[in-house]
């Protein structure tokens, strides 16, 4: 039937060979058929072609028989052939007719080919299934070897991420490529090429401009890979990052303000994880812990709060690390050696609905509580000094009293009698009570003061002076004075009252003997240099011991009235609280620096006068005949135990005296000859300053003169308005009474005036 040629080609050939009677049997087949579906030749020409087709397949069969019976062109067909085994292969048939009787069938085995082909299929269902739901544009583009580029692959998601068709990119890469804005073309393309080029990973971030003139913030990421053509291929994904890069600025401003309010925070903030370390710490940490936040970090909190407060700190950091927020207040250790007092808030850092840490806040309460206390002991010295003032009051009328009568009686009894002896005593006890009396004026800085311009360093002299038969010869007394001391006004009774107190409390601080030095010296104080104490310039009297020094827990009570370190008996707790009273009446202020073991400094500033210190005044002149001559006083006062004694004294030395209870009753009184009025300051209804007031608006040139034991008057607290005004302070004797009398009519024109006026 066939040439020897054929017949070679027919059993040579790999693709399926095989004769088909008009009968549908097999007639004969080539090895190829063979060896694809395991049927020996001797076999299968038994069977019809039906035989070894899938029957979901006859139709096609049939059709396709048929189509080469009728003599046209051969038509193709894919079948699955059965094998001996029972499975299929998928074969491409071309049936034609060889002659009148027979069908040659030429097949090519694709199942291999097919099953590719299908996990192509798949897989491009998957990559389509996958761009269209990626949170972006998927893209291929191709590096063409010939030089040319182009998108082979475009997702749906550039119609809605950009406005452009997917076909339209495909055409035209412009389409999305010209989409980019102008200002970052330039480096796109740089880095495109570059990745193309090495092979590496592309990232690229930048603006596209839509057509609607919006401008989106888009990121581009791609892998290229170099195929056998050499032509480069990038798979990439272009997501629209516009909301996440807002999100990201708001996140990245929102903590910048975190960090500017965390940085510069006044108050030191911080935060601890659940073992009690510090987790962060602001720039304010260091200033109320002395160490850098750097220090700090990983530390425990438990070493910088003294032994006292670390239940408190603990108890509350336990509370806030369970969820309840807290505030309270400690003491912290500082390493200059001082505490520092903070307020705290704590609450609890809760993440994922965990607790993971403690946030706090503190604020430096040192000054703020100092300030308190101040006010505190301000407002008990300003009740104690009314109370002590007003018994003062009371108490020096009843001195004034009891001082007068008994030197009227000790002048009339015999000088050896034993009656004047004892009456001496009351009279001794009486100037105890009366020196009593003026510490607690001074304290409560109800005492009247008689401030002239002074030279600390003549003071400091006299009272050492006097200091030298007190202090016992254990101890050694020094003076180092500046030698042009700035002059200071205050009092200078009161001034040395002062400096006796002071050295006296040392010289009782050094038992066992030591050096107790007197110091003046002229300073200027810079702002915020003193606590509490202004600025500017100040003559500085300095008190200084090598005793026993004062503990830290004693220190703030100082300056309190009645607070005594020292056994009953030995002490009235007066003596400090003078020196304060007296010091803060006069402008100034008192330093105090000690340590117990390391003796005591007590440093008085007195602001530094203007004026010159003057040569000598009345005070210094010598007295004149304090007898009267028979000139007439107008005596007010509203006690009439101090009214009788005073008009006695007043009688005794020659002066005609009348008595007025109220300021009413003297206006009446003074509309006749008056040469003095003298009245007591504190009365009711009408006090001794509005008194005094009427009459110079009467009577310019009639000389007043006040007297009392206290007065809560501010001008005559810092001294007598009035430069001419003259003070008697009770309780006074018989001399101090005379004196102040001769000198305040010495000093005026009253009387010569009035007589001219004829009043």
């Amino acid at each position: 039937m066939f040439s020897p040629h054929a017949h070679r080609f027919f059993e040579l050939s790999t693709d399926l060979l095989c004769l088909v009677g008009r009968d549908g049997r097999f007639q004969r087949v080539n090895p190829a058929f063979e060896r694809t579906t395991g049927w020996p030749s001797e076999k299968i020409v038994e069977l019809p072609f039906l035989a070894v087709a899938h029957p979901e397949e006859y139709d096609r069969l049939a059709h396709a028989w048929a189509a080469a019976l009728g003599g046209g062109a051969p038509e193709p067909v894919q079948l699955r052939v059965r094998c001996r085994d029972g499975s299929y292969r998928r074969i491409a048939w071309r049936l034609s007719a060889a002659d009148a009787s027979t069908v040659c069938a030429v097949g090519q085995d694709v199942t291999e080919r097919e099953a590719t082909a299908l996990v192509l299929r798949a897989t491009e269902a998957s990559y389509q299934h996958i761009a269209a739901n990626v949170p972006g544009l998927a893209y291929q583009w191709v590096y063409r070897a010939d030089g040319t580029a182009g998108y082979t692959f475009v997702s749906e998601a550039s119609r809605t991420l950009f406005g452009v068709e997917p076909e339209a990119a495909l055409r035209d890469p412009e389409a999305l490529l010209g989409l980019i804005h102008p200002e970052e073309r330039s480096r796109f393309v740089t880095l495109a090429r570059a990745a193309a080029t090495t092979l590496g990973p592309f990232r690229w971030e930048g603006r596209v401009v839509l057509a609607n003139g919006a401008v989106r913030h888009v990121e581009i990421a791609a892998r290229d890979q170099r195929l056998a053509d050499g032509s480069v291929v990038s798979d990439g994904l272009i997501t629209d990052v516009t909301e996440l890069r807002q999100a990201t600025r708001q996140l990245e401003e929102s903590e910048q303000r975190y960090r500017s309010l965390f940085e510069h925070n006044p108050d030191a903030v911080f935060s601890f994880d659940l073992d009690g370390r510090f987790v962060s710490a602001n720039p304010a940490c260091e200033e109320l812990s002395g160490y850098a936040p750097d220090a700090l970090v990983g530390e425990s909190f438990e070493p910088l709060v003294v032994p006292e407060d670390l239940e408190t700190a603990l108890t509350n950091y336990r509370l806030a690390a369970r969820g309840t927020a807290t505030r309270f207040e400690v003491r912290l250790r500082h390493p200059a050696g001082r505490e520092v007092r903070i307020g705290v808030t704590n609450v609890p850092i809760i993440v994922g609905g965990r607790i993971v840490g403690v946030f706090g806040i503190a604020k430096d309460l040192t000054a703020q509580r100092a300030l308190e206390d101040r006010l505190r002991q301000a407002q008990k010295m300003e009740a104690v000094g009314q109370l002590a003032g007003g018994v003062a009051h009371d108490f020096n009328n009843l001195l004034t009293v009891i001082l007068s009568h008994g030197a009227f009686a000790a002048d009339a009894l015999p000088a050896d009698s034993v009656a004047h002896a004892e009456l001496g005593q009351v009279l001794c006890a009486a100037e105890r009570a009366r020196a009593l009396t003026r510490q607690l004026l001074a304290f409560g800085r109800k005492q009247v003061l008689r401030p002239r311009p002074l030279d600390v360093n003549g003071k400091v002299t006299d009272v050492a002076s006097m200091l030298r038969r007190v202090i016992g010869e254990d101890i050694t007394l020094e003076t180092v004075l500046e030698p042009a001391p700035w002059p200071v006004v205050a009092d200078a009774g009161q001034l040395e009252q002062v400096l006796m107190n002071l050295a006296v409390n040392a010289r009782d601080a050094m038992p066992n003997g030591g050096t107790l030095r007197l110091r003046t010296e002229n300073v200027t104080v810079a702002p915020d240099a003193l606590a509490d104490v202004p600025a500017g310039a100040y003559t500085t009297l300095v008190v200084e011991d090598t005793g026993i020094g004062v503990a830290p827990e004693v220190r703030p009570h100082l300056f309190e009235p009645f607070f005594t370190t020292k056994p009953v008996g030995k002490g009235t707790g007066l003596g400090l609280a003078t020196v304060h009273g007296i010091v803060e009446q006069s402008g100034g202020f008192v330093h105090v620096e000690s340590a117990p073991g390391r003796g005591s400094r007590f440093t008085v500033l007195l602001p530094a006068a203007a004026t010159s210190v003057p040569t000598c005044d009345a005070a210094c002149a010598p007295a004149s005949d304090a007898r009267g001559s028979r000139e007439t006083i107008l005596l007010v006062e509203d006690e009439e135990g101090v009214r009788t004694v005073v008009r006695r004294h007043l009688e005794r030395q020659g002066y005609v005296v009348r008595v007025a209870s109220t300021g009413a009753e003297a206006l009446r009184l003074a509309e006749a000859r008056v040469d003095l009025v003298i009245t007591d300051l504190v009365m009711p209804e009408q006090s001794g300053r509005v008194l005094g007031e009427r009459l110079a608006a009467r009577w310019p040139h009639l000389p007043v003169l006040y007297m009392s034991g206290y007065t809560d008057d501010e001008i005559f607290r810092r001294g007598l308005g009035d430069a001419g005004a003259a003070f008697l302070e009770k309780p006074f004797t018989a001399e101090q009474l005379a004196r102040a009398v001769r000198q305040a009519l010495s000093g005026g024109v009253a009387t010569a005036a009035r007589r001219a006026s004829g009043s």
